[in-house]
């Protein structure tokens, strides 16, 4: 049927682009892979022709390009680039080598990337520490020029002053230095 002799012409048209692909170890996927921002697996059927075009594996005949954007056309102007890399790459895009079966294993299993990185995240947090002890001190410093705040004692032995005392204004300063 007319089914059949599609997929014919399909396997005709890719059957240079597998050879070549397996003999030069292409990987074809990351190059559309970049342009696909939103992880749909289409891409741009001019992007498609530029990267083929790129390796030599743009066909030659014209009812092989007729067949093989038939094939892997979605909508008018996509192209389902990762259906094509899986017929086209060795052992279903795999491969025998394991950076490649690594990168897609990660790719699979990917979670979007946080804003703020783990180790800048733990930086900010300890900066903020610090930032907030500085605070603290330079309050308990303040308090202190004003004789007020957390109760010190001098030495071990030195009566400890209360931490209760009125607030002096300059007057009551001078005239009751007691205060």
């Amino acid at each position: 049927g007319p089914g059949r002799q599609a997929e014919r012409r399909a396997a005709r048209a890719l059957a240079p682009i597998k050879r070549r692909v397996l003999e030069k170890r292409i990987l074809l996927r990351p190059h559309w892979a970049e342009d696909d921002r939103r992880k749909r697996g289409l891409i741009s059927r001019a992007k498609f022709e530029q990267v083929l075009r790129i390796y030599a594996l743009w066909p030659e005949r014209d009812r092989d390009v007729k067949a093989l954007v038939a094939t892997y056309a979605a909508g008018d102007d996509d192209m389902e680039y990762v259906r094509f890399c899986k017929d086209v790459e060795p052992r279903g895009h795999r491969g025998r080598d394991p950076y490649i079966r690594e990168l897609l294993e990660a790719e699979a299993n990917a979670r979007p990337c946080p804003e703020v990185s783990v180790c800048m995240r733990m930086a900010l947090n300890k900066a903020a520490k610090i930032r907030r002890r500085r605070a603290e001190a330079e309050e308990a410093a303040k308090l202190a020029l004003l004789g007020q705040g957390p109760a010190v004692a001098a030495e071990p032995g030195a009566p400890v002053r209360g931490t209760a005392r009125p607030p002096c204004d300059v007057f009551t300063q001078f005239v009751y230095p007691e205060a």
